[in-house]
């Protein structure tokens, strides 16, 4: 068939706004298909939405490998077993139900999402960083040995310093009620931390930067944009930028689909579609 008389006409969907995958040649995808994901985190991963929208993307680029995701998120947990003075009652230690909540489920891969409430919202503390990189050690292992599971770590959100409202204004230590200004860099200190774990091979996406590098992007327009209404927990936008994060840690796929149109003969060379519509230079179909 001559070129003049052929027409490729490759359409593709990008998930992603980003030039991760430009100039790179295709990785290999994380998942295989069939994977059991949990996903085990403090009340961000309870809300649920970026997990939603791991989800959305899997079942609607893979519909035939039966991805099981499962969200075992409980609102202000640590890993690190700490808790403010005045936090009543005091924070959860997700380690007391990972025996109950996790094991019992025997996932495949386990994304754990936790740091926000773990530095308590205090000034960088030497003894809690201590605290919450055992904690975070001890789930990889768990991980490993007690649920048999692929552990992947995200880092935490950003700490929004402009839209943190004071809760306690007599307040006499620091806490979520009488935040630290400054706390968001002690997040990007325990991500750092976190990162390195991509050392030993293991997956760490970093949703810290990519949400702190878009908050800047946008506040060149518009000084007060936010992903966090109330400081700390991410809107639909911030909750897209985790699941887009996990994603590309994980060499998902950018392009979704493609096909190819012979507009003499109309029909489709390759792809599926339903119906399809060539005249005056316009190509439609469904």
């Amino acid at each position: 068939m001559s070129r003049s008389k052929t027409l490729a006409a490759i359409l593709c969907i990008f998930i992603f706004a980003s030039s991760a995958h430009a100039g790179k040649a295709a990785k290999e995808f994380f998942l295989k298909g069939g994977e059991r994901i949990v996903f085990y985190g403090d009340s961000i991963t309870q809300n649920g939405r970026y997990v939603e929208y791991v989800e959305a993307f899997l079942l609607t680029r893979f519909p035939s490998e039966k991805f099981d995701v499962i969200n075992r998120g409980i609102s202000s947990e640590t890993l690190s077993g700490t808790s403010e003075i005045d936090h009543n009652p005091p924070r959860p230690d997700a380690h007391k139900r990972f025996s109950r909540d996790i094991t019992p489920l025997k996932p495949g891969v386990l994304v754990s999402c936790f740091g926000m409430n773990d530095g308590n919202y205090h000034p960088f503390s030497e003894e809690l960083f201590a605290k919450y990189k055992a904690g975070v050690e001890r789930l990889i292992k768990r991980a490993a040995e007690e649920a048999k599971a692929t552990a992947v770590i995200m880092t935490p959100p950003p700490f929004d310093p402009y839209r943190k409202k004071i809760s306690d204004s007599d307040a006499t230590y620091w806490g979520y009620k009488y935040s630290y200004i400054g706390y968001d860099n002690v997040l990007e200190r325990y991500s750092r931390w976190l990162l390195g774990f991509r050392e030993n091979g293991m997956i760490a996406a970093d949703v810290h930067s990519a949400m702190n590098k878009h908050l800047v992007r946008r506040r060149e327009k518009k000084v007060s944009f936010y992903l966090s209404g109330d400081g700390v927990h991410p809107n639909p936008t911030g909750h897209w930028l985790m699941a887009q994060t996990l994603l590309l840690a994980w060499n998902a796929p950018a392009q979704a689909g493609s096909l190819e149109i012979d507009t003499d003969a109309k029909k489709v060379v390759r792809g599926d579609v339903t119906s399809l519509s060539v005249g005056n230079g316009v190509i439609e179909f469904t």
